[in-house]
């Protein structure tokens, strides 16, 4: 009695390396939707971030989507919220398209 052999079709292998591209991708956009929300959250004034943890992130979630138009003292802040929660609602759900950002107000 010899090993059982073992079969990999190419199109097992071409299969596999589809979902693992497609695994790297998502993670890949999560990771530059987070960065992004982690920018306009840093130009938010006395918003102090740190971007290494989990539960700033977490307190930042809830922050704002607790209060989701908040009175800022010009169009440049309320700008940056409304990106900031663009892009961490878009960092929760990679695989969803975004839409174009608005311009930045002068």
């Amino acid at each position: 009695m010899g090993m059982p052999r073992i079969r990999f079709a190419v199109r097992w292998l071409i299969l596999s390396m589809a979902v693992t591209v497609a695994i790297l991708g998502l993670w890949c956009r999560h990771i530059r939707f987070r960065n992004q929300a982690d920018y306009h959250y840093s130009k938010l004034p006395g918003i102090i971030i740190n971007i290494a943890s989990h539960s700033e992130s977490h307190f930042r979630r809830q922050l704002f989507e607790g209060l989701p138009e908040l009175e800022w003292q010009n169009a440049k802040d309320s700008w940056h919220a409304a990106m900031a929660r663009k892009y961490d609602r878009a960092a929760r759900k990679p695989w969803l398209s975004v839409a174009l950002d608005p311009p930045e107000p002068r």
